[in-house]
């Protein structure tokens, strides 16, 4: 956790049903969020299509899912912050908890980046 906690990519840990298990100070400042504010709350809280769906879904499926496409995540303030994932660092598919590393894109897309 100390390492995690050193890097300044962003990096968060989600449970199958939603909890977030971890979020390092860098996930935390990309998102505005104070220190430890991130582990006290659901995935829906953070990821904007999870928190708009009726059902929330397994949290490391989601994640497979979308890894290395954008995503859209909420910022303390309510706006939008794209990032793409990465692919969850756990391999097997049984892993109820999968940790991902998050690259904020938003600027890049606002600036009309193509190599996004």
């Amino acid at each position: 956790m100390t390492l995690l906690d050193r890097l300044h990519i962003p990096i968060v840990s989600v449970h199958d049903h939603g909890d977030i298990v971890y979020a390092n100070p860098a996930a935390e400042d990309m998102l505005g969020y104070g220190r430890n504010w991130l582990t006290s709350c659901k995935s829906g809280s953070i990821f904007r299509d999870v928190a708009a769906t009726d059902t929330p879904p397994l949290m490391t499926e989601y994640l497979r899912e979308r890894a290395d496409t954008i995503i859209e995540l909420v910022h303390w303030d309510g706006s939008t912050v794209r990032a793409i994932v990465s692919g969850p660092t756990f391999l097997r598919s049984s892993d109820p908890v999968a940790l991902v590393s998050l690259q904020n894109v938003t600027e890049r897309l606002w600036n009309g980046d193509p190599t996004v």
